[in-house]
């Protein structure tokens, strides 16, 4: 018998024959492509139950969660692998503390970069996460859990970018891309963290 072909008992009538009913390589390959496409939405819903969720952030409940809150530069950016994911290392050489007192530069890691294979550079950006440049300039709302890299709370919405026109600093960010004035962002910051105490 066909190694493709599979047997099917079946009793039919009334005198309760017994037939064989012989499915051929056509029906048998249906059956592998409805397999396969039960295992595909199977595989989907395991990766969808893996995905993060963020939560809609304000700025207050950035500055109660934040461990540290800086304004700085990006002044350089590297790239690593960990286990098939890609990361981003940005140092942060830091203009302002706001929370948590930090000086000097700090060494941020954001989901997502570049890599370069067979000679081609190829990036990954993960929906929601900062994207930053080099000389980028912002405030970072970040959380902290050494040994690990401080990353930013909330994903990108705990990037505000700073921005100058006409010799005054502005702020926007993904959710807000009309500027508006910097001083603004620290003062309601100033506001969340008293309201915090």
């Amino acid at each position: 018998m066909n190694p493709w072909t599979r047997r099917a008992w079946r009793v039919s009538g009334h005198n309760s024959c017994t037939h064989l009913r012989t499915y051929g390589p056509a029906n048998y390959e249906e059956e592998i492509v409805k397999g396969v496409s039960v295992l595909l939405i199977v595989l989907l819903f395991a990766m969808q139950t893996e995905a993060t969720i963020i939560k809609k952030m304000s700025i207050r409940d950035l500055s109660s969660d934040a461990d540290q809150i800086i304004s700085g530069r990006v002044v350089d950016l590297q790239y690593e692998n960990v286990n098939g994911y890609l990361w981003t290392l940005a140092t942060i050489r830091i203009s302002k503390s706001v929370k948590g007192m930090i000086s000097g530069s700090v060494q941020i890691r954001i989901p997502g970069g570049r890599q370069t294979v067979n000679g081609r550079t190829l990036v990954t950006q993960i929906e929601g996460a900062p994207v930053l440049n080099n000389l980028d300039e912002g405030v970072f709302f970040l959380e902290s859990r050494p040994p690990a890299y401080p990353q930013v709370l909330g994903w990108e919405q705990g990037y505000f970018r700073i921005s100058r026109i006409g010799g005054r600093e502005y702020f926007s960010s993904a959710r807000q891309s009309e500027p508006q004035p910097l001083e603004n962002l620290f003062q309601e910051i100033e506001r969340s963290l008293k309201e915090a105490r």
